[in-house]
Formats: C-alpha cells, structure tokens, sequence
C-alpha cells in the first residue's frame, strides 16, 4: 500500500503524534491493535474528506442550474422577458395533473390577486 501524502493542521498535528505516543506506551499485547484501530480511523477519515469534496462538488453543480432558474425568474418578474409558451404548457400540464390526483380532488384553489402584490 502506498501512503499518500496530506496535510494536518498543527493541532491536528498535535493530537496524532499524542496518539502515537499514546499507542508507543500500551504494553506489547495490545499494541498492534491499536496501530491497525489508528489506521483504520485514518481511512475513515479520508472517505469523509471525499465524501466532503463530492457533496461540495454537487453542491456547486445545483447552484449553477439554480442561478440560471432564479436569473430567468427575475426577468419575468421584472417585466424583461415575454412568458416562454413552453411554460405556460408546463403549467397547465402540472395543474391538470394536480386537479387528478385524488388527495386534491375537493380542494378549491382562487388564483391570487396579484395586482395588490
């Protein structure tokens, strides 16, 4: 296997040459046990590392399609683009959709008055 190479903070630092003292000073018997505990521990905490880079990653990705949703919405809010058909289709697609669905087949929906927003 081949160590690779990473970087500790100083107190991080700090804590892991404590825990190898620590493990140093066990008696003979117990030693190696705890060795492998520490590297397993080590390898747990490398996949967290990962896991944290991966979830950012994603993280990023959804901001980006996100920013391109609320871009587009500020400029129909604001009067600046014209209603793309393809939406307008899409709401009537889902409202039917909806309207089917028999959780919601006695419920009244009033559409909102947004001259007084």
């Amino acid at each position: 296997m081949v160590e690779k190479e990473f970087y500790r903070d100083p107190p991080q630092a700090e804590a892991e040459l404590k825990i190898s003292e620590d493990i140093a000073n066990m008696p003979e018997a117990v030693r190696d046990r705890f060795k492998a505990i520490k590297v397993l521990y080590d390898m747990a905490g490398d996949l967290d590392e990962e896991e944290e880079k991966e979830y950012r990653a994603l993280e990023v990705k959804y901001e980006k399609l996100y920013q391109e949703i609320y871009q587009q919405r500020a400029l129909l809010v604001k009067g600046l683009e014209d209603v793309p058909a393809q939406f307008l289709e899409q709401y009537e697609f889902r409202a039917a959709n909806l309207k089917a669905d028999e959780k919601y087949k006695d419920t009244e929906v009033t559409p909102a008055d947004v001259k007084q927003i």
